[in-house]
């Protein structure tokens, strides 16, 4: 990625990206070399804004859901890697009867078994000791 690449990026992104970020902070393993960027996608908006640009540029990117299981060489990551983050994190209820539950792949799959639990529903309970996000 070159600077004005860069710069286009701070740009669309803002505040919500890094550059040569470690990727031992962002895995459960805490092993890796550096990525290139690291951009945490809040919105539909933002991440279709950086994804577009990044396929425009042809800027390898790699959406990751919460970096487990995420191996990162020492070599570290050349282009973007995505983590979703706010609005992607959500879960919605409908229904009485036959609720639906749409979750964001952002989710972490704990925080979608406690609030399941808080509700009183069941039927994902093969899911607990996943350490993944719902994506």
């Amino acid at each position: 990625m070159d600077d004005r690449q860069k710069t286009e990026l701070l740009r669309i992104a803002g505040r919500q990206i890094g550059f040569d970020s470690s990727m031992s902070q962002h895995t459960t393993l805490r092993v890796g070399g550096n990525a290139e960027a690291v951009y945490e996608a809040g919105d539909p908006d933002g991440l279709s804004r950086v994804v577009s640009f990044l396929v425009s540029e042809e800027i390898p990117y790699l959406v990751v859901g919460r970096g487990s299981n995420l191996l990162v060489r020492d070599g570290g990551i050349s282009g973007v890697v995505i983590f979703l983050a706010g609005v992607f994190t959500n879960i919605q209820f409908e229904g009485s009867d036959y609720p639906d539950i749409s979750a964001g792949a952002g989710l972490s799959i704990v925080d979608l078994l406690k609030w399941c639990r808080e509700k009183g529903l069941s039927g994902l309970e093969f899911l607990a000791g996943i350490p993944g996000s719902v994506g």
